[in-house]
This record gives C-alpha cells, structure tokens and sequence, in this order.
C-alpha cells in the first residue's frame, strides 16, 4: 500500500483525539487508490529541527510515498533549524526541580488561574514573568517579514529535507496550520485583551505569517498547503 509518513508536532500526532480521528489517518483513508499505510512520527513539543533529524536519520529508511511535514505558524516559522529536546529532570539544579513542581501544583494553578482573571493581577504576573503573554498578538503584525529571522533557515532546512525525500522516491509536502487566533475573530480580540496591549490596527496583518512563509517556500520549489483559508471557510 501507498506509505504516508506524518512529521511535526502535537497536532501532527493528535494531541487529544484517538488514532483514527487524527488527519494522518483521514488522508490515508481517502487515498485516491485505495487506504494508504499512515505512519505517524508527530511528537509533542517537536520543533521542526528535531523532524527535520528524525527524517534524514530514519523516516526515509521507511520509504514512505509521501512525507507530510507539519508546521505551526505560532512557533515554527521564526527558529530556524533549532532543536528542542526534553531537558532530564536530573540535569536541572534541585531549586529548578522543586519551582517547577510548585508552579504546576493544583493549587498553585488554581490560584494563578483565578487571578489572571483579574487585570491588574494578570499585569504584574505578566511583568514579573510569571504568566506568559499569548505570543500570537505580536506575531500577526505586517512587520513579520523584519521580526522572523529564521525562517529563510527553515525554507533551506525543508528544501534540504524536499531533496532528500525525492531521492527516496517520495514526495514532501508542507502543511502549514494556522493559530485559532487567525480563524476565529474572537479567539484573536480574547488575546488582545488578556495581553492588556494596545495595538495599532495599522500593523495588525493576520496573514502576514502565512504570506510570507508560503511565498518564500514556494519560491524554492516547495510544495505548500496553508489551512488557514479551508479551516476560515469551514469554522470546524
């Protein structure tokens, strides 16, 4: 049977859904010719480096006809090759290990939960550092072109993987899945407001990411599908 092999990070592995409701296996379900075999190599908290080196140094051993590069535009575009691996508990300092523990406490969580709901106690918790901003708001902004430094990185990374994967005899595609920010006009005023910014509608470009990446790829003769448009269209 055809072999699909699907790369990225928890939406490529279906963080939350079974196996069979996962995209992977809608699209090897509705193979032209018949179900195709869906390998999925999506993993949490996967940057595209660490794809990226789970491709060259195994998945093309798998031979699949189709390699399926998933990218997210919230923190994909901009780190280049950048490799994030999980940190050992035991190579952290013990003041590490017991912060960490208390931060993610129950109680700890319920507390901060019930105060960022409150403004002025989101606000010092977001200056202190101890809740982080949507990263989303400053991302969508027309200047994207200027802030994203790594992102011709990223196009020569994939380009690196497109030619690899056509020597193995498949085919790569990109598959860029947007924030929910950029399809639901609400999501995107909640993190305005919870950021407590002000923004000058002049800069603000919803698309900008997405534009500029699919431009850039496409230009070095990758093939792209940005979900952004189907998923507005649909509002699934």
């Amino acid at each position: 049977r055809p072999r699909i092999l699907g790369l990225g990070d928890s939406f490529a592995m279906g963080f939350g859904v079974e196996e069979d409701e996962t995209y992977l296996s809608a699209i090897a379900g509705h193979w032209p010719s018949g179900p195709a075999e869906a390998i999925n190599a999506g993993v949490v908290g996967y940057s595209p480096g660490n794809s990226f080196e789970f491709l060259m140094s195994a998945g093309l051993k798998l031979k699949p006809d189709l390699v399926l590069f998933q990218l997210w535009v919230v923190d994909d575009l901009c780190d280049g090759r950048s490799i994030s691996r999980p940190i050992p508990v035991e190579a952290l300092p013990p003041q590490r290990v017991w912060r960490e523990r208390a931060r993610q406490s129950h109680l700890a969580m319920f507390v901060r939960d019930r105060l960022r709901s409150v403004d002025y106690a989101r606000d010092w918790f977001l200056r202190k550092g101890m809740a982080a901003p949507f990263p989303v708001v400053p991302l969508l902004d027309r200047r994207f072109e200027l802030r994203c430094k790594g992102l011709v990185e990223l196009v020569g990374m994939l380009s690196e993987a497109d030619r690899a994967t056509r020597v193995a005899g498949g085919r790569l595609i990109v598959l860029l899945l947007p924030a929910s920010e950029q399809v639901y006009v609400g999501d995107w005023q909640r993190a305005v407001d919870y950021n407590l910014v002000r923004l000058d509608s002049t800069f603000v470009d919803l698309e900008a990411p997405n534009r500029f990446f699919t431009d850039t790829a496409r230009r070095e003769g990758l093939e792209v599908i940005d979900a952004l448009g189907w998923l507005r269209e649909h509002q699934v």
